[in-house]
């Protein structure tokens, strides 16, 4: 296994691992007293991002020539779609208490869930990024090798 393959191989795990980690964070502390219910896309969209993130993972082991290289771009954008509805889903009471509608300011036990979840969200899509754009780099020089014999 090449050097830019290992990194790939890395990161994609990162993503997944850390996709997982904001996942049970958010389905553990997402609901409180302004936020009522789960958003069901920041579920779906999370989840599917980290199983294709493992995938990507996955296939590094069962097959010499990895050539899944859209899997780990598919996970980033799932996974960066997972934190703008994430985003989108505490917006409202980030409104109330920015505008000051809501007298009681951030409370901790809203306030670092929310912090630690948009965390592992966005450095889970940028974990699946970087994975990507190893992996094109792994395969653009091997397609340059390929051409010179």
């Amino acid at each position: 296994m090449k050097r830019g393959n290992t990194a790939s191989l890395a990161l994609s795990a990162a993503g997944c691992i850390l996709g997982a980690a904001a996942l049970i964070l958010y389905a553990a502390k997402g609901v409180n007293d302004f936020i009522l219910r789960l958003d069901p896309s920041v579920i779906a969209l999370a989840a599917i991002g980290a199983v294709l993130a493992a995938v990507a993972v996955v296939s590094h082991f069962f097959s010499a020539d990895f050539d899944g290289k859209l899997i780990p771009y598919i996970a980033f954008l799932l996974l960066f779609s997972a934190w703008f509805a994430y985003l989108n889903s505490e917006m409202s009471y980030l409104a109330n208490v920015l505008v000051g509608i809501d007298p009681t300011g951030l409370k901790p036990e809203i306030l670092y869930p929310f912090i630690f979840t948009f965390g592992l969200l966005l450095l889970s899509s940028l974990c699946a990024l970087f994975a990507a754009i190893l992996l094109k780099n792994e395969f653009g020089k091997a397609a340059a090798e390929g051409g010179k014999q």
